[in-house]
């Protein structure tokens, strides 16, 4: 499974119960600047992968609020599952086209369950050399509108892509036409060096919580340790839903 599913520890666990502390604090704080370089695209301006870092205050609440997530469901919802993702990791992709689609039927559009979606490109050189690019045209999507057609087009035809040598711009732009994006706006943001402080921001509070592989599905403090297993992901959140206030 590459980088995808590594086993986290119980200091992570413990972590992501602040985590869901963190989630429940109205972020007061400021921002530190976010220092990051990019790396150039076919146009020369599409930032492509973080090679600084950079600062950002030590403020968990500042942090989270930077790292701001893509939502589906009502924020009024029973319980939340969180999600730490990478476009690029085949994991992943199995768990947005085979389990996820029957979350949303069976428990986010009846506005029992919110589902929560952040982005932690794995990077590098070798298979995950596109994530982090591949983050950006989500949220180049969600500006309009289409995060989640986006975001099941390019996990469903993510073998056409995601290890191809080049830099996957067209293919993106034709999947964004696909799912009725404006795509001179799609074009001109997944060019430039949009959103590179908001992905970054998701995978630095992901590193922050201990997420050390992809995906990372947490619900009710807990990491859901097979995500791929629907039957028991589902009892878990029937339960859940029966004990929540």
């Amino acid at each position: 499974m590459s980088q995808s599913r590594r086993a986290t520890d119980v200091a992570a666990r413990s972590r992501y119960r602040a985590f869901y502390v963190v989630l429940g604090v109205i972020a007061l704080a400021g921002i530190a600047a976010l220092a990051w370089s990019a790396a150039r695209g076919r146009t020369g301006k599409a930032s492509v992968r973080p090679l600084d870092l950079g600062a950002l205050a030590d403020d968990p609440r500042a942090l989270y609020e930077k790292a701001t997530p893509v939502k589906a469901g009502p924020d009024s919802a029973r319980v939340r599952i969180v999600v730490f993702s990478d476009f690029t990791c085949p994991y992943c992709g199995r768990f947005a086209t085979e389990v996820q689609p029957l979350l949303m039927r069976d428990f986010v559009e009846p506005g029992k369950v919110q589902f929560i979606h952040y982005d932690f490109p794995l990077g590098g050189e070798g298979e995950h050399r596109h994530s982090f690019l591949a983050a950006r045209a989500g949220r180049c999507a969600a500006e309009q509108g289409k995060f989640w057609p986006f975001h099941d087009r390019i996990f469903g035809d993510q073998a056409e892509w995601a290890f191809q040598p080049g830099l996957p711009l067209e293919h993106f732009e034709r999947d964004a036409a696909r799912v009725g994006l404006d795509g001179g706006r799609f074009a001109e943001c997944l060019e430039s060096d949009r959103y590179v402080d908001v992905v970054a921001a998701n995978r630095l509070l992901g590193k922050r919580l201990g997420v050390r592989g992809t995906p990372t599905v947490i619900m009710d403090q807990q990491i859901i340790d097979n995500p791929l297993d629907y039957d028991a992901f589902k009892r878990r959140i029937e339960t859940a839903l029966g004990g929540a206030q």
